[in-house]
């Protein structure tokens, strides 16, 4: 024989009072984590933007200063 069970008393939700509270987990910012993360964006960009520099720069000084084998940079504007 199946009894229902109805009196549930007060403050008591879907998974009652004291179960819901005994699993409440504390927030816990990981600061070495953003701050670790932060580093190495940063560290990445500032490789990222040295190597586009040196490359940039070699260009520049190549095609500025090749004007006897016709490879200027004035060469390629009709090509874009």
């Amino acid at each position: 024989m199946y009894v229902a069970m109805e009196d549930v008393g007060e403050g008591v939700g879907l998974c009652g009072h004291d179960l819901c509270v005994s699993y409440t987990v504390q927030t816990q910012i990981h600061w070495f984590s953003i701050v670790n993360s932060c580093v190495t964006v940063l560290l990445l960009t500032g490789f990222l933007a040295t190597i586009l520099m040196r490359v940039l720069k070699h260009d520049f000084v190549k095609y500025t200063h090749d004007d006897e084998a016709g490879a200027s940079w004035l060469s390629f504007v009709g090509c874009v």
